[in-house]
């Protein structure tokens, strides 16, 4: 019963939308909600609302980069752990 209870969209100001309903409507329909770029995993710092978010990925200068990105990214993340290794074994000889 109460999943029929009809509620309004702040963000948009969409009207009678059904409780039940509500969830999937910020989720999957809501423009105005706030979404990350797709390439956030290689740090674009773009956030914005989901009628933008189509532009975005159109003009995001990461993802075009995406395969140099990540093979960097990997690279860095095995220097630290080569780094740790060895600032590791130093203190053991000190």
């Amino acid at each position: 019963m109460l999943n029929r209870i009809q509620v309004n969209c702040i963000l948009y100001g969409q009207n009678g939308l059904q409780r039940v309903n509500f969830d999937e409507h910020i989720e999957r329909v809501c423009p105005k909600t706030i979404f990350s770029c797709r390439s956030v995993d290689i740090k674009c710092l773009w956030t914005g609302q989901r009628e933008q978010l189509d532009q975005q990925l159109t003009t995001c200068y990461f993802e075009p980069m995406r395969l140099v990105i990540t093979e960097l990214m990997v690279e860095i993340e095995q220097l630290k752990q080569k780094l740790g290794f060895e600032i590791n074994s130093f203190e053991n000889c000190v």
